[in-house]
């Protein structure tokens, strides 16, 4: 008598995934909103599929009515290796192997991943692995390469809702993206992500777009992740300098939101008044919690257009407020390096797509530089200035 594996259906950066991982940090297909049931958003743009901005326009293209889901996530006995099956294969190390349109990685005491073309993540637990620790690196890398492998922009950012645009926040770890996306939510704006967001332009290029969508590569390269200044400069101008054709009507960014969780060190919580107790300990950082959020709470679930990106950067106690526009190839570099696991895109091969996928978005939409005294009770005299800011957009 053989036993059926039970699947779990979720949505995340409107993809529809069927899971064998239960995955209680997701949200299911649909979303209990004010006014009763909402479907899934769209699935975004992938190699050979409809262009993203086809599907964000339908709202019949849900997860409901998909014949089928976007990725299937199951558990499966793997290897050490990947097979060699391509001369196009190439092992970094005994931790990971890369071939074309395959990744795969160990991480020790968790578990064995397989991701293949953007559509599968195979999962291969290891004995007495945590199941939180299986679904972290789940969720976090295995998830990160699938999006990637679908030619796909995920940005390590929060992001919250307002007068219908996302506006989202990138920063080196410790920024207090996480703080500030709490004080926003806290003066009423919905929560899109606080870890990882999708950008995907809405408009598929004309063909004179310098900047058009290209078919990723899933060949690898030893190819530097970081382009040369002259040619990110190049990109930029082709489509930014006076005179220059810009991007078809501007259409905007679509941005995707990601979990519905926004994690808080315990010294933030404090300030905010929360108790811990209740809350779901990180994995990686004890001091630090989720605090997890639904449509009742505040929690965005459908795409939106992204407006503005904002760097976040530390300044000194009595420092004051300042927030600068970023322009030109520093807005592409910045991009760049905010992608969430921009190591990937080197393995990959993809370097050359991602920064044109960069370019794209730093045409399209504002990104300023924001310093901040770092010091909580402060922290109100940032959200004010913020919220100014943000309405002027």
């Amino acid at each position: 008598m053989t036993t059926r594996t039970l699947v779990e259906h979720y949505q995340v950066f409107g993809l529809h995934v069927a899971s064998e991982i239960p995955c209680p940090e997701l949200l299911g297909p649909e979303v209990d909103l004010e006014n009763g049931f909402r479907k899934a958003p769209p699935c975004p743009e992938q190699p050979g599929s409809e262009p993203a901005s086809n599907l964000a326009g339908d709202p019949a293209r849900s997860a409901r009515s998909a014949p089928s889901p976007d990725c299937h996530w199951r558990l499966a006995r793997l290897e050490p290796a990947l097979e060699p099956a391509s001369d196009h294969a190439s092992v970094a190390n005994d931790q990971f192997q890369i071939a074309p349109g395959l990744y795969q990685f160990l991480i020790k005491d968790v578990a064995r991943y397989r991701v293949q073309d953007g559509r599968e993540i195979l999962v291969d637990p290891l004995p007495d692995a945590d199941p939180g620790d299986v679904r972290l690196w789940l969720l976090g890398t295995a998830l990160g390469a699938l999006l990637h492998q679908r030619g796909l922009l995920p940005l390590h950012v929060s992001a919250l809702a307002l007068s219908g645009g996302a506006y989202a926040f990138c920063g080196d770890s410790g920024a207090g993206k996480s703080t500030l996306a709490a004080a926003l939510h806290r003066r009423g704006l919905a929560l899109l992500t606080d870890d990882v967001g999708l950008a995907v332009p809405e408009s598929p290029p004309a063909p004179s777009d310098q900047l058009g969508d290209h078919q990723p590569s899933n060949q690898p390269s030893n190819q530097p992740s970081d382009q040369p200044n002259d040619q990110r400069s190049a990109l930029f101008n082709a489509t930014l300098s006076p005179g220059a054709a810009r991007e078809p009507q501007m259409l905007p960014v679509r941005f995707y939101p990601g979990f519905p969780r926004i994690k808080l060190w315990r010294d933030a919580l404090d300030h905010f008044g929360l108790d811990h107790r209740p809350l779901i300990r990180d994995l990686t950082r004890t001091d630090k919690f989720h605090l997890r959020l639904d449509a009742h709470d505040g929690f965005q679930a459908h795409p939106l257009p992204l407006r503005r990106l904002y760097l976040l950067e530390r300044g000194a106690e009595d420092d004051a407020v300042r927030i600068e526009p970023v322009r030109g190839h520093e807005a592409i570099s910045l991009i760049q390096t905010h992608t969430y696991r921009p190591g990937l895109v080197r393995r990959m091969g993809r370097a050359g797509d991602h920064l044109r996928q960069c370019g794209r978005v730093a045409s399209r939409i504002q990104v300023f530089r924001l310093q901040r005294p770092w010091r909580l009770d402060r922290l109100d005299e940032t959200v004010d200035q913020l919220l100014s800011h943000m309405s002027q957009s």
